[in-house]
């Protein structure tokens, strides 16, 4: 909800008041409003743009969109019809139709839920049929990521611990490598004399 002009009154911090919105405020900030229990993040996973819900009409994936943005913890979207069309920017007519087909059956969903049905009517609103799954699965993933940066960072630290070689014993090692390949070299064109001086130290 955007709150224009934004004018603080009484109070500060979580408990500031703007003239224009009055009640219910934690901050009112560069015109961008914060309501108790209002503030929500949803992650999406890119699969959906390959699901049947994507095939539907543009309205009715605003409207879906909006609502995964909006649902609770409990996957419960609480608005009237009008006020979800308004938050989803559609018309009226849009939303019902795409709360209609959202209700509806979905023989092509890949989720057999409900018979692919993506909300159901509760009291106060609509609730996302599969929200508590795709919670569970985002928390997998999110676990599995967070194992494997954790397993990343643990390898360049046991990396950056590993002792460093110093200049001269980096030489030593580079100078025996250059008369090994020396050696061979003189063993492949048949120049034993040279392999055994190599050998015996008095060539490079």
């Amino acid at each position: 909800m955007t709150c224009r002009g934004h004018l603080r009154g009484r109070g500060s911090g979580s408990g500031s008041v703007c003239v224009n919105c009055r009640a219910t405020l934690l901050t009112c900030v560069n015109g961008i409003v914060n309501v108790l229990g209002m503030v929500t993040y949803v992650k999406l996973f890119g699969e959906i743009l390959d699901s049947s819900v994507w095939q539907l009409p543009v309205a009715t994936r605003i409207v879906w969109i909006t609502m995964l943005a909006m649902k609770d913890r409990d996957h419960v979207v609480r608005a009237a019809v009008p006020g979800l069309a308004s938050r989803a920017r559609v018309s009226l007519k849009e939303c019902e139709e795409a709360l209609d087909q959202l209700m509806s059956p979905d023989k092509y969903s890949r989720s057999k839920a409900e018979d692919g049905r993506r909300i159901r009517v509760v009291d106060g609103g609509w609730e996302v049929v599969n929200g508590e799954e795709y919670r569970n699965r985002m928390s997998r993933e999110e676990r599995r990521e967070y194992q494997r940066i954790k397993q990343a960072e643990y390898r360049a630290r046991k990396s950056d611990a590993a002792p460093k070689e110093s200049r001269k014993a980096r030489q030593i090692r580079l100078n025996e490598e250059a008369r090994q390949q020396a050696f061979l070299k003189a063993e492949e064109r048949g120049d034993q004399k040279a392999a055994d001086r190599i050998a015996a130290g008095e060539e490079p």
